[in-house]
Order: structure tokens, then C-alpha cells, then sequence
């Protein structure tokens, strides 16, 4: 009986400590919002072909 009741506390334990992870992660929604417009900074190393469109 002593070890349903260990397994029972350890459960109870492992939803406990995985219910408290889950609710400190951010929700998605309150990301922050992307700005519209403005300037996209692209990179070209100077080794790199003259297109953008190849790897």
C-alpha cells in the first residue's frame, strides 16, 4: 500500500512542477508585434556573387 502511495505523491508531484513550467512560458499572443515598414539590413559578404538569388 505504501508504494501506491509513492507513486501517487510522485505523480502528484510531476503534474504539480509540469503544470507550474507550463503557466510560466509566455503565451504566443502576447509576443510583441512586428513593425510595418522600415528598413530590411541585409548582409552581402564581400566574397559573394553579384545576384541575391543564389546560396
Amino acid at each position: 500500500m505504501q508504494a501506491k502511495n509513492s507513486l501517487a505523491a510522485r505523480l502528484a508531484a510531476a503534474c504539480f512542477a509540469i503544470g507550474l513550467i507550463a503557466s510560466s512560458v509566455p503565451a504566443a499572443d502576447a509576443a510583441e508585434t512586428p513593425k510595418r515598414g522600415g528598413t530590411l539590413t541585409y548582409l552581402i559578404p564581400a566574397d559573394a556573387p553579384p545576384g541575391l538569388d543564389r546560396p
